[in-house]
């Protein structure tokens, strides 16, 4: 026997090895996790059995009181007639066969009996027939169930045949079934293929009916909603009015419109001008931005450490400050002197000089004109710089110092020496500015011009506007943050976050009330309010009483309850159990990748916990049939630092097997050696070109080419496909650039997506670039988590999305992938270092297939 001959008998072996640990690994954990779940359901039970028997009785005796009070006896209240005409319709659509309230059909059933086998033979008619995970999924009898689909299970299709279940099954009218998926595009292609199953069923259906039954949240909030005429915010200015938001988490995808920034800063300057807590929050957030030294916080700055030099400071400030006053400021105000500490005590003789004061949080604060840096970046000041202010000294001698050299020096001697409030403004504009502002003023109404400024460079009703559709995601209501944010220990030590959170909170308010006095809502509007819900009409709720849920693991907090209160909804409005309808919902936390914009997988993860009603069972969907075996064990490699609390443990199959010497993804680290950012992105883009798996998509001559073409025709050779996918747009926009030549002479279709853009997709083959990591430390989504009730905090929650995100990345390939990029520190690279130190005869399997330009393998 050959050598390669067994170590492709090796490699065989060892891949089936891993399948059967990683299986073993999962069914001992889902025992376990099973017996737990048990043992809590079981306590809980007697614990509410125990309560509700004791509330019973206290209730049975206070009735018995009051009717004896009121000489009601025991005769019950009588029904209204609107009631009892209620009540004879919707019994007559009731099943009247008596089971539990958590079983939507069982064995019993009059319509299996007379249903069911014309469905089996529709199944059995299909080109691909339902696994048996799939008919678990398909055939659930619960009424409301959770379903974990690994990627690549199809899970869509299924989704589907459950539509056609409930449909041809058991009886349910389409105008009843509401399926909500996250984007327009997915919305639109589930369109496509349920209009095109349902035609294969028999079931007739009409564009209209589709239509209505398919959406994104937003979309069926706002068809069953009061709005009238009124129209949304989101959709000012958007010529795409359905696409104008990336998701139903209402965050937007694309730029503002013109019509849409001017509204803002209308709201902005109205609120300020109406609401005096906003615009007390909007001026204290304006002076934290333009101070650039403050006495308090601590300020450790260099003391000046010499007497003389402070002394001679001190001596001349008066005249210095005169001098700015009247040669930059152009001002005629006083100046207002200020004690200085000396030894310990305020001294009379030695006086600081500030521009204005203010009263701010109850306390005297000073204000003084910096002009450091107007004196060395503007050229109408720079020849102040060399102008002498003259005074005299503690002796009465005449002394003189340049103002450029004495500035540093003063600010210093004041920061240090001083126990007052001291602000220093360097900019003249936010001078000007703060001159004018009132930090006490209570007054409801005031003639002022707003402050528009940047936030690291975004202008602050952005700012704000972007906090605002975080807040709302996450179902936190603005008077939370601004009752917690002044003690909340998170934003204790973080004066300018607090100051933007709630700055953003009293927004939120101001923004609406001027979004209702001229004719605009906002979507959140459609989800905040509970009421919404309970004045819907029948028709309305009813639409929604079969809910199938796609993507489940994107779902936001407000979302979440917005469901939870449809659910509630049916449930109060049901004569019977059957009217209560049925809720699934398919998703797969190892895939939520959205938490940045609202969306948080504890939902799906801890399902019976916030969706417990009609007692929820699970079903598992852990056949791959995208991708072979080593790729999804690669791919779930990168998840394994997640902890057990905030994943559901699984593990997925390949389907067919995989052929014995597959292999999974390649890891081609790029050493840094002092390169720059940009370098390394070229080198990577360079090293990609190397690749075996990209000079396959290239054809090398024309022969070559002719022949694939006629293959193709004749159908022996399907085209290939090929992603090349990167986390940020820049790398894949320059990727673009330097293949732009060799893509013209492609064999087949080269496709560029982000990490996030490249989710529901797959191609044969996956190149990589740039590694997964979360480095930042983000305060007030910290708070804003908190005060939602997440499990984690934000950035923890980041952190496991940026493994999360490489999953997803990965398990887009069905065949071969590769990893390109500099792996940084607490990246998701990092996890296949032991793929870069591989024996020598495995490295040099690793050089053929890949030949790189300045990577070392």
């Amino acid at each position: 026997m050959s050598e390669k001959y067994l170590q492709q008998q090796v490699d065989a072996l060892t891949a089936t090895k891993q399948s059967l640990e990683y299986e073993l690994k999962g069914k001992r954990a889902r025992i376990g996790q099973l017996e737990s779940e048990a043992a809590r359901h079981k306590d809980e039970i007697i614990q509410l059995e125990e309560a509700f028997r004791v509330e019973k009785n206290i209730l049975q005796k206070k009735i018995t009181e009051l009717r004896t009070q009121f000489g009601m006896g025991s005769m019950p209240a009588e029904k209204s007639k609107t009631q009892e005409n209620r009540l004879a319709t919707n019994s007559s659509s009731c099943n009247p066969a008596k089971k539990s309230e958590s079983i939507l059909f069982d064995s019993s059933d009059s319509r299996l009996t007379k249903n069911l086998p014309a469905f089996k033979t529709y199944l059995e008619n299909l080109q691909f027939k339902p696994t048996d995970e799939q008919s678990k999924m398909i055939f659930c009898s619960q009424r409301n169930a959770y379903v974990v689909a690994g990627a690549g299970s199809g899970k869509s299709t299924t989704l589907i045949q459950r539509v056609i279940f409930l449909v041809k099954v058991l009886k349910v009218p389409l105008e009843e079934i509401t399926i909500f998926s996250f984007t327009k595009a997915s919305v639109e292609e589930f369109q496509k293929s349920l209009k095109k199953k349902l035609k294969e069923a028999s079931i007739p259906s009409t564009p209209s009916q589709i239509d209505t039954m398919v959406s994104t949240f937003h979309k069926k909030a706002l068809a069953i909603s009061e709005m009238g005429n009124r129209e949304a915010f989101e959709f000012i200015g958007q010529s795409d009015r359905e696409n104008k938001y990336a998701s139903s988490l209402g965050i937007r995808k694309e730029k503002f419109s013109d019509k849409q920034v001017e509204v803002l800063k209308k709201a902005y300057q109205n609120g300020y001008n109406t609401d005096s807590a906003f615009r007390l929050a909007v001026d204290m957030l304006y002076l934290e931005e333009a101070q650039n030294y403050y006495s308090g916080n601590n300020y450790t700055g260099n003391p000046i450490d010499s007497d003389f030099i402070e002394s001679q400071t001190a001596w001349r400030d008066k005249e210095v400050s005169i001098f700015i006053q009247n040669s930059i400021l152009k001002s005629a105000e006083p100046l207002i002197p200020f004690p200085i500490i000396q030894g310990g005590r305020e001294s009379k003789a030695h006086v600081a000089y500030a521009n204005f004061k203010k009263i701010i949080n109850g306390r005297v604060t000073y204000f003084i004109f910096n002009p450091e840096r107007l004196l060395s970046d503007h050229e109408e000041y720079k020849v102040l710089n060399k102008v002498p202010v003259h005074y005299k000294d503690e002796t009465g001698k005449e002394q003189s110092v340049i103002l450029g050299q004495c500035q540093n020096l003063r600010r210093r001697w004041i920061l240090h020496k001083s126990n007052q409030e001291v602000i220093f403004i360097d900019s003249l504009e936010a001078f000007r500015t703060l001159r004018g502002m009132d930090f006490e003023s209570s007054t409801s109404a005031v003639k002022a011009h707003a402050p528009i400024f940047n936030i690291n460079k975004v202008s602050i009703f952005m700012i704000l506007f972007e906090h605002i559709g975080f807040m709302n995601n996450m179902a936190v209501a603005p008077n939370d943050i601004i009752d917690t944010a002044d003690k909340h220990p998170i934003l204790k030590e973080n004066q300018k976050e607090k100051l933007i959170i709630k700055c953003a909170a009293h927004f939120h308010n101001v923004f609406h009330h001027y979004l209702h006095q001229n004719g605009f809502y906002a979507f959140d509007e459609l989800f905040a309010n509970k009421e919404v819900v309970t004045k819907l009409k029948d028709s309305e709720l009813n639409s929604m009483r079969h809910l199938l849920i796609d993507e489940f693991q994107d779902i936001s907090p407000q979302i979440a309850v917005w469901i939870q209160n449809i659910r509630y909804e049916l449930k109060e409005r049901a004569c019977c159990a059957d009217e209560q309808g049925s809720l699934m919902v398919v998703g797969d936390d190892y895939q939520s990748i959205y938490g940045w914009r609202g969306s948080s997988p504890d939902f799906f993860i801890n399902y019976d916990k916030h969706f417990g009603m009609h007692s929820p069972v699970r079903v598992t969907l852990n056949t791959n049939f995208r991708s072979i075996q080593p790729i999804i064990n690669d791919a779930e490699e990168t998840l394994i630092e997640i902890s057990d609390k905030y994943k559901i443990d699984k593990h997925g199959f390949a389907h067919p097997k995989t052929p014995s010497g597959a292999q999974g993804l390649i890891y081609l680290p790029c050493k840094a050696d002092g390169k720059s950012k940009d370098e390394l992105e070229v080198i990577a883009i360079q090293s990609l070109i190397e690749t075996d798996i990209f000079k396959s998509y290239i054809a090398n001559s024309s022969r070559e080419l002719q022949l694939e073409q006629e293959s193709s025709v004749s159908g022996s050779n399907k085209e290939r496909t090929l992603f090349i996918l990167s986390r940020e747009n820049g790398v894949l926009a320059k990727a673009k650039e330097e293949l732009k030549d060799i893509r013209r002479k492609a064999n087949t279709h080269i496709d560029f997506h982000t990490f996030h853009g490249s989710k529901g997709l797959e191609a044969d083959d996956v190149i990589l670039i740039g590694d997964c990591d979360y480095r930042r430390k983000d305060i007030i989504r910290n708070f804003i988590y908190e005060l939602s009730g997440q499990p984690q905090t934000y950035d923890d929650a980041q952190k496991d999305e940026a493994s999360r995100l490489a999953y997803v990345a990965i398990t887009r390939a069905k065949q071969r992938i590769a990893w390109i990029g500099q792996p940084t520190e607490e990246g998701v690279m990092n996890k296949f270092r032991e793929k870069d130190s591989s024996p020598p005869p495995i490295k040099r399997k690793l050089q053929t297939c890949f030949r790189l330009i300045d990577i070392d393998v």
